[in-house]
């Protein structure tokens, strides 16, 4: 779980932290304490801008200056660290679910409830509350909200278009529903219009760093280099912690096969201190093992995972690797963490829905491996139906699904249907294949083998 579903975790806990400060309508909070309260309201703003750690030292000062201050507890639980404050996260859940909620707001509770059920990965019973509170009250901004990232982890983004949507008629303030349908624009491939929503996103909060981040994620994703970094850029200038930006930089310079580019891009993120041990430790050895593959030195990546990166890098790299230079025990380690993953998705949604594109994509580089152009192809076709355009790590697997179901389709002489893959590559990212072509090679045996 660990190794291959951190950010499926992160990304749960995350996106049921982001609320929106609502700045024409005054939400009442059960707390008699205006310091309290101004710090609650100060945590909301800074959640709603993505600035996690700011929002987290808000809120755990609310509960500092009113003890009895419920929902801030509430939100203080959505921004805890599983992994840096899983005691934390364990000793806040039990003292809320054993809190009495019967003088909160509806709102209060629901929001109390839904933070106990997520923190305990019961994503269903949070769902569950979300529907039945939004029946209740269904112009509820905070009830739309959470419809709609309920919807989104479901997979069901015409129902999330819909929620974040009519959250925007209601309250024009909940700014963070233009990044939202931006990424289900994304993901459907409407790539103009995933453009148009971030950019209508940084027009309106052009001072915070999100919005240049998410406009330069789909910069990135689509071969845009220069305007993404410049994005990326814009955001550290905005918020010069904002880890995120950092890490995309990386990507920047990993995707024009610029090593010395990369070498700065990382010290330049460790530098800054904004981004996690793990996470960096993660960033470099994707970067490294992509520097190597898209020269084709599979050799390099081989050792990689055998000596600096291990289970950092991407298992579609190892198992590519391992059967280019026969490690078969490489191969058989790759597949054992994939069966692992299958069992340990810990019923998160997105684990499942991601799941399904990489396990495909995985048995297609085997059967390549054992000589099944067919069956390869077929899996690779499988992996990019399945796959979304959401974001870059998910748009960027999509591609090189496209690029492997193309070079199976070449090797087979069937031109016309790898034109088609081709196509609908290209269409995301203009020099993707190109780009792609050595590192998404087939390790197909020889004759003679």
């Amino acid at each position: 779980m660990r190794k291959f579903w951190p950010a499926v975790v992160a990304a749960v806990l995350v996106t049921a932290a982001v609320v929106m400060v609502l700045q024409r309508r005054q939400v009442q909070w059960s707390t008699a304490n205006p310091e309290a309260l101004a710090l609650f309201r100060d945590g909301l703003a800074a959640s709603m801008k993505y600035y996690r750690n700011d929002a987290r030292r808000c809120f755990a000062k609310a509960v500092e200056a009113d003890p009895s201050f419920t929902v801030a507890k509430a939100f203080l639980l959505n921004h805890l660290d599983p992994r840096s404050d899983a005691d934390g996260m364990a000793a806040l859940t039990a003292e809320l679910d054993g809190a009495d909620l019967g003088p909160l707001t509806p709102r209060e509770r629901f929001l109390v409830e839904r933070a106990v059920a997520t923190a305990r990965r019961d994503l269903s019973k949070a769902s569950a509350l979300t529907e039945a509170f939004t029946a209740r009250y269904p112009d509820d901004p905070f009830g739309l909200f959470y419809a709609g990232q309920d919807a989104v982890l479901g997979g069901d983004l015409r129902r999330a278009q819909r929620a974040f949507e009519r959250l925007l008629e209601i309250d024009p303030n909940w700014v963070m529903a233009y990044n939202h349908l931006g990424y289900i624009a994304m993901a459907e491939g409407k790539l103009d219009d995933a453009e148009r929503m971030f950019t209508t996103y940084r027009f309106i909060a052009p001072d915070q760093a999100n919005p240049h981040d998410s406009l330069g994620e789909l910069y990135l994703l689509t071969g845009r280099l220069d305007e993404a970094e410049r994005e990326f850029e814009q955001a550290i200038a905005a918020r010069l912690d904002f880890r995120f930006s950092y890490e995309n930089l990386v990507r920047v310079e990993t995707l024009r096969g610029d090593e010395g580019g990369v070498e700065a891009a990382l010290f330049r993120a460790r530098e800054s201190g904004a981004v996690p041990a793990d996470a960096l430790a993660r960033l470099e050895c994707w970067a490294r093992g992509w520097l190597a593959a898209r020269e084709g030195d599979w050799k390099a990546v081989a050792d990689l995972a055998e000596d600096a990166c291990g289970a950092n890098l991407p298992l579609d790299l190892v198992l590519r690797a391992a059967l280019f230079t026969a490690r078969r025990e490489m191969e058989a380690q790759v597949m054992q963490r994939l069966a692992s993953h299958k069992e340990d998705s810990g019923g998160l949604p997105a684990s499942r829905l991601e799941l399904e594109a990489i396990a495909p994509y995985l048995e297609g580089i085997r059967a390549a491996g054992a000589g099944e152009l067919d069956r390869a192809a077929e899996l690779f076709r499988s992996a990019a139906a399945a796959g979304s355009l959401w974001g870059f790590s998910r748009g960027f697997a999509r591609l090189c699904a496209w690029s492997s179901e193309a070079r199976a389709l070449e090797k087979l002489g069937r031109l016309g249907e790898a034109a088609g893959a081709l196509a609908a590559m290209r269409a995301v990212n203009p020099r993707a294949h190109e780009m792609l072509a050595k590192a998404t090679d087939l390790p197909v045996p020889s004759p003679t083998s």
